[in-house]
């Protein structure tokens, strides 16, 4: 009889604590809104997804949904409060990489979860909330594919279907799908192929700069300057090299002095040097015809010739 006494108060205070849990997150959100940070909401929403895994621990699945859920709390509420700061001075490039992998994580669980809803949820006006929860579900997942439709659209329209097989400017080309394709599979991973860097510098672009490079893999003196500044704005010592790098880029092409070209081209370890339809736009027909003397040609289609360098002179 005592020890009835003793442990019911505990069993009354577990229950009680659960009972209101759940009420968290809706608690955290009024406050959020008086204090302008709505998604102060998230926490709360991650603590009850935790503290339900823990007592569901004897169910492995729904265990795992719940912390995954939990995640992806924890990753958007620490984008409020924490970002990486780059040349734009806001969270834009924080939030949206991030928010990817939510994306991910959530879209993954979803399944579960209205598989959940639907088979799971005991009691009537449960049940019913569960089905009000999945048609609001329903609406937004038509929403999302409306997207899809469109490109599916343009396949059936164009007959063209590319998905991950997406193609840089350079390549736009014969000659420069060939050689793109030539360096993947005869250029060792690691070796450095030249390529003209954008004359302002550049990110985004329509002509191909540093397209090599991003289309192979293979590392190259100076690619997207615009992205370089950006994402090294911290490092002084990296920044600082930017702008002498891209002044020996364009030397290396623009110089008729073989020898000048050729310390350049040590001082950055390049293998391969890569003329293609920019090069050709940007530089004479006699600054490009050392190469022949600083290597020798292993690949020529069209407008594209690629040069490796003699080695040990």
């Amino acid at each position: 009889m005592l020890e009835q006494q003793a442990t019911t108060p505990a069993v009354g205070t577990a229950v009680g604590w659960h009972t209101w849990l759940p009420w968290l997150p809706l608690a955290l959100l009024v406050a959020g809104l008086l204090v302008g940070f709505p998604l102060l909401a998230l926490a709360g929403l991650g603590i009850v997804a935790v503290v339900q895994a823990l007592r569901h621990s004897d169910q492995p699945a729904v265990a795992f949904v719940l912390l995954v859920l939990a995640l992806g709390c924890a990753i958007c509420f620490g984008t409020e409060l924490v970002y990486i700061r780059d040349v734009f001075s806001n969270r834009m490039n924080t939030i949206f990489k991030f928010y990817y992998q939510v994306w991910l994580l959530w879209g993954t669980v979803a399944a579960f979860a209205v598989w959940w809803l639907v088979g799971r949820v005991p009691g009537h006006w449960q049940r019913g909330v569960a089905w009000a929860t999945l048609a609001l579900f329903g609406v937004l997942l038509v929403g999302g594919m409306v997207y899809p439709t469109m490109n599916l659209r343009n396949v059936a329209r164009d007959g063209e279907f590319i998905g991950l097989a997406g193609r840089t400017p350079r390549e736009f080309s014969a000659a420069g799908a060939a050689s793109t394709a030539w360096i993947r599979e005869n250029v060792p991973s690691g070796s450095v192929v030249l390529e003209m860097v954008a004359p302002n510098g550049g990110s985004y672009n329509g002509e191909g700069y540093a397209g090599i490079a991003a289309s192979t893999g293979r590392p190259t003196v100076l690619g997207w300057v615009g992205h370089q500044v950006q994402w090294r704005n911290g490092d002084v010592a990296a920044r600082a090299e930017l702008d002498p790098r891209k002044a020996d880029v364009d030397t290396i092409y623009s110089t008729t002095d073989i020898n000048v070209a050729r310390d350049l081209l040590e001082k950055y370890d390049v293998r391969y040097v890569y003329i293609g339809g920019l090069e050709r736009q940007n530089y004479n027909t006699e600054s490009l015809a050392k190469f022949d003397q600083l290597g020798a040609p292993v690949f020529q289609q069209d407008e594209v010739t690629i040069y490796q360098l003699h080695t040990g002179q």
